[in-house]
């Protein structure tokens, strides 16, 4: 990646970056380790909208103490989970928009925490999000990109609906004119596969 996309990468960051993750710990790289993991994963153009750092684990891993502590990174196309471990270990886990089927959020006294539902068995749990107003800002921006993927998806829907029936209304007009005798049953059939794209 060249240095001018990593400078785009981390002024992104650095933009979104929760609001005490300078302070918190007294250093202004907090989750430096994960932030820089970024410059071989995303996606040339791709941006980064928000960001919330804790602990987080996968639904369906049966084992509740395998539990990850870093950051998900919610960016124009997918949410990324990225754990830049103690001793140069990296663990990457990736969920496109597509995949997701809601996500919640939730605050208590300290922490806040954020579930992310999949299609079948994948789902995330995030846990310990502080400063805990950072789960509802990570959730609004995963949940923005998720209902306008579906309502594309709908949309698209409804046009292959609307070409069928179209399609279909043009093809009873040509079997008319095949019935009365303006057309021959070869120009019909070609109509006919010319509708339907076959």
């Amino acid at each position: 990646m060249t240095s001018v996309e990593e400078k785009r990468i981390d002024e992104q960051w650095y933009s979104v970056m929760p609001k005490g993750w300078g302070t918190f710990r007294g250093d202004k790289r907090m989750h430096g380790g994960e932030r820089k993991m970024l410059y071989d994963i995303l996606d040339q153009g791709e941006d980064i909208t928000a960001l919330v750092g804790g602990t987080y684990r996968a639904e369906q891993d049966t084992n509740r103490l395998h539990k990850h502590s870093g950051v998900a990174v919610a960016t124009s196309k997918r949410v990324i989970f990225l754990d830049k471990g103690i001793l140069g270990s990296k663990e990457v886990s990736e969920m496109p928009y597509r995949s997701i089927e809601g996500i919640t959020h939730s605050t208590g006294m300290l922490s806040g925490g954020v579930q992310i539902t999949g299609l079948g068995r994948a789902g995330w749990r995030i846990e310990d999000i502080m400063p805990k107003d950072s789960a509802k800002l990570f959730a609004d921006s995963v949940r923005h990109y998720v209902e306008d993927l579906h309502a594309e998806m709908a949309q698209q829907t409804n046009r292959k609906a609307e070409s069928v029936l179209s399609a279909a209304e043009e093809i009873e007009k040509f079997a008319s004119l095949l019935e009365r005798g303006i057309l021959t049953q070869e120009e019909f059939d070609t109509k006919k596969r010319q509708l339907l794209g076959l």
